[in-house]
């Protein structure tokens, strides 16, 4: 049995290896197909025709970041001008692990009532034998 794990250790720690060398090839072939393709890159769906006829379909998104104070102001400044500022800065609602720990048994059955708990991915590292002593 411990070989067995030991063979699916060694086999998965190639594995990750491997993932993460193709995982970088390929976000940089990625970045490099794009911009040679797209000379003025939009945000949005766009298309270009390939050498070989086919079509390339590109999605170019954006993420956009804003402080909880600064969207509360905005908020205020929008609604006084008539419009809803849900529409822009939705309420969405995140839970706190460190919160839900701190509560008290029943508040925290009352809150867990209405959460679904799934399992992660498990996140895996092979340690040194100096490392193992933690």
């Amino acid at each position: 049995m411990c070989k067995d794990i030991a063979d699916l250790a060694d086999q998965w720690e190639r594995a990750s290896e491997e993932l993460a060398f193709w995982k970088s090839k390929e976000a940089a072939l990625r970045r490099d197909l794009f911009a040679a393709a797209f000379e003025s890159p939009k945000e949005g769906t766009q298309y270009a025709t390939l050498p070989n006829k086919t079509r390339l379909k590109a999605v170019q998104r954006y993420t956009r970041e804003f402080s909880q104070a600064d969207a509360l102001e905005v908020s205020v400044r929008l609604s006084e001008e008539g419009y809803d500022p849900d529409t822009v800065f939705p309420l969405k609602a995140e839970l706190k692990l460190s919160g839900l720990k701190a509560l008290s048994d029943e508040a925290r059955g009352m809150v867990e009532s209405i959460l679904t708990i799934k399992p992660s991915s498990v996140l895996l590292e092979l340690l040194e034998d100096s490392e193992n002593e933690q």
